[in-house]
């Protein structure tokens, strides 16, 4: 019997542990981060007709934009300068084309906007990824010369902006 008792007293002895404990802070900074892409770059839009050239053409579907963002976003466009370059297929001369003869707005609505050399608000979303509804949309573009304008390849950069407001 003694040693039973001295078997159960060593075993409670045994399951005894001393340890110690602590607590350690995991501090993760995430920042704020967004990115965005555009579908076809570089487009191009031919215009033949008197028609086109006097009242304009419109390209639907102009390029498609996708944003991904951990916070609610605004995507804002402007022109590089405040005319278009040239490229006279009938010399040089005439007067320079301006930035706004090229109107932009997002395809699903929205009234047009000249391309100026200061930011105009394109569209805002929320945060999310690309796939998330109305973080990917597509630009429709109007280009309006006019019958004052010469023959040639007018070329203008658009400058995209995305931010976090």
């Amino acid at each position: 019997m003694r040693a039973s008792i001295l078997t159960i007293i060593l075993l409670c002895i045994n399951s005894w542990s001393f340890g110690q404990t602590e607590t350690q802070t995991c501090y993760a900074t995430v920042t704020s981060i967004f990115s965005y892409s555009i579908s076809n770059p570089v487009a191009n839009l031919n215009l033949s007709t008197i028609n086109e050239v006097k009242n304009g053409k419109i390209s639907a579907n102009f390029s498609t934009i996708s944003v991904k963002s951990n916070k609610n976003w605004q995507m804002s466009v402007r022109a590089q300068s405040p005319t278009f370059s040239l490229l006279s297929l009938l010399g040089l001369g005439g007067q320079p084309l301006p930035s706004t003869a090229l109107k932009i707005k997002p395809s699903s609505g929205g009234g047009w906007k000249d391309l100026t050399t200061s930011d105009v608000v394109l569209k805002s979303g929320n945060k999310g990824d690309a796939t998330k509804p109305g973080n990917t949309f597509d630009v429709d573009v109007k280009f309006q010369p006019g019958l004052t304008s010469k023959g040639g390849i007018y070329t203008l950069g658009l400058i995209y902006t995305l931010t976090q407001p």
